[in-house]
């Protein structure tokens, strides 16, 4: 998910008050699987997104089927 509308919504809803610090801890680069894609493969498995927290998102994704 990108990481701006995950922000958005860890710190405009009071549910996730607990879990922003550990959103906030994480990245990509030390992650076991995505850690070693670029930054064009991670761009290729990221959602797009429109929406607000208020309204509610909706988003595109392509899926390759090989």
């Amino acid at each position: 998910m990108p990481a701006a509308v995950n922000t958005a919504i860890y710190s405009s809803d009071t549910r996730y008050t607990a879990s922003i610090a550990n959103y906030n801890a994480v990245s990509l680069s030390a992650d076991n699987v995505f850690g070693d894609n670029s930054s064009a493969e991670l761009a290729q498995m990221t959602p797009a997104l429109s929406g607000s927290v208020s309204a509610g998102y909706t988003g595109t994704a392509l899926i390759g089927i090989a």
